[in-house]
């Protein structure tokens, strides 16, 4: 009689569950069919998770669906926002990037830009971690994209246990979000609680710019450099353009060095306006500081101009001492807080001199900008 039983129920169990199996087969296709098949929907692989975007839909915001095989649920919670060659899928406050072609993103970001916004960001919190100079050993670029966040892709630093945010126009070059193209200018953090000083070169470019711009970049310093428009040509202005995307700033110093009292009105002025027609024309950069040599200079013939008056109140002596060590000590002994430091990039053993001059200034609480951004907070 047991064993009977157990057959009879048996019998009773097998179709009822295929009965269930059937009722589930026809909700699935009821709820994936039209996204899947009918309005040619795409499909994005998450882990055990397939994420619908209507093919077909406007641009912008719609209702992306999950379906997570494991769970064997439907989310509806999902925002998606297309970005050029890929998909933002947004939950909550939670969100991330996936190809259109259904693969993981390769993501292709330069080192320099990553390096860039760590040291910002670092800064910008108040972070010790950061020793600028060490961050030029590439092994502490050791970091993994975990989101993204008001049009800035989020960076998690692993060694360091720190997220660090960079634009996602940061990445048009090399990744089509589908935003404009714009020339790249490094972030520069300036702090209200630091002093301040200004780098300034003249008389270039020089042969030995490319060495000093990474002396430059190394402690995360600005400098302004007045150039002389006759030494600027075709092996140079490339040159000019990354330091200017390095965050430096180029002003006018004449085109030949000119004694402007020795000369015309008129010839003044077509003096100082050649450099910056130039940088116009080569690179579209506009000039707005003039510095003129010897500190001579008409002020009719300088109103006429339209550029900023920049001189200087700590005098190096580099060209006439061309020793790394006095020039040290000149800055040492004459820095103060608001001090606009002359050098000029055309003597030789002033990259040796900057790197005594940097780390020194750095301990002591400085930090480096331009001439404009130390006029910006000035006129605060």
């Amino acid at each position: 009689m047991i064993m009977t039983g157990k057959r009879h129920l048996r019998k009773e169990i097998k179709p009822y569950l295929i009965l269930l199996l059937i009722l589930f087969i026809a909700l699935i296709a009821v709820i994936i069919g039209p996204l899947s098949s009918n309005d040619g929907a795409k499909r994005y692989q998450k882990g055990n998770c397939t994420i619908f975007y209507p093919k077909n839909s406007a641009f912008g915001k719609e209702k992306a669906v999950e379906y997570c095989a494991d769970k064997k649920d439907v989310t509806y919670d999902y925002t998606s926002i297309e970005y050029g060659d890929y998909l933002l899928i947004k939950y909550n406050d939670f969100s991330y990037f996936v190809n259109k072609n259904g693969k993981d993103i390769e993501w292709n970001i330069d080192k320099e830009k990553v390096r860039d916004y760590l040291i910002y960001n670092s800064k910008k919190d108040n972070k010790d971690f950061t020793n600028t100079a060490d961050l030029y050993n590439d092994e502490v670029l050791n970091y993994e994209v975990v989101g993204f966040k008001e049009e800035n892709i989020l960076l998690y630093f692993i060694d360091y246990d720190y997220t660090s945010a960079m634009p996602l126009q940061v990445l048009q070059e090399s990744m089509n979000f589908g935003l404009e193209k714009k020339e790249y200018i490094k972030p520069h953090y300036i702090s209200e609680n630091k002093k301040v000083v200004c780098l300034t070169f003249d008389d270039g470019p020089g042969l030995n710019d490319e060495e000093l711009l990474a002396i430059l970049k190394k402690y995360d310093a600005h400098a302004t450099f007045f150039v002389v428009g006759r030494n600027i040509n075709d092996n140079n202005i490339e040159l000019i353009k990354e330091s200017i995307a390095q965050g430096n700033e180029y002003g006018s110093h004449t085109y030949s060095h000119a004694r402007l009292d020795k000369l015309e009105s008129d010839a003044q002025l077509e003096e100082i306006m050649q450099p910056v027609k130039t940088l116009k024309e080569k690179i579209d950069y506009k000039v707005t500081l003039f510095r003129p040599p010897y500190g001579i200079y008409d002020q009719d013939v300088l109103n006429e101009s339209g550029l900023q008056l920049v001189l200087w109140n700590v005098d190096t002596l580099d060209w006439k001492n061309k020793d790394s060590n006095s020039v040290f000590q000149e800055v040492k002994s004459d820095v103060y807080d608001g001090a606009v430091i002359l050098m000029h990039n055309i003597v030789e053993t002033n990259n040796e001199s900057l790197e005594m001059i940097l780390p020194y200034l750095i301990e002591e609480g400085y930090q480096f900008l331009t001439i404009s951004e130390y006029l910006a907070i000035s006129n605060k």
